[in-house]
């Protein structure tokens, strides 16, 4: 597969400068990317690669980045995106929620799925 056959929506996204500014958002992301291009090397040699541990593998990295974005960079994250089932998803749950007490839970994952708009592929946006 060359770069010609990725679709936009497969591309990740050129990061916002201030993310290079701070060496945690550098070393979590870096190591999303390695481990991605790890699987998809054994995906397209036909190897299977085992992953034992699914917080040191791909879904853990990006979730770990996105749970830092959420809490170190909050007022950087985009807004709701209105296409995204996911957004729609958390923005409903947290409606849900006012006049209540916010549920700390339901409010870092709103915005950990938000910074996902920030790193991640837009096909594997809504995943997480």
């Amino acid at each position: 597969m060359s770069a010609d056959d990725l679709s936009l929506a497969d591309q990740w996204p050129l990061l916002p400068a201030w993310m290079w500014d701070c060496g945690v958002c550098v070393r979590l992301y870096e190591a999303t990317r390695h481990l991605q291009g790890v699987m998809a090397e054994l995906r397209l040699s036909g190897e299977q690669g085992t992953q034992r541990d699914f917080a040191d593998g791909v879904p853990g990295t990006q979730i770990r980045l996105g749970e830092h974005l959420a809490t170190k960079h909050t007022e950087r994250l985009p807004d709701w995106d209105d296409t995204c089932e996911t957004c729609s998803l958390h923005r409903y749950a947290l409606a849900r929620d006012s006049g209540t007490s916010p549920r700390p839970a339901a409010t870092k994952a709103a915005a950990a799925h938000r910074a996902r708009h920030v790193f991640a592929p837009p096909r594997t946006v809504g995943l997480m």
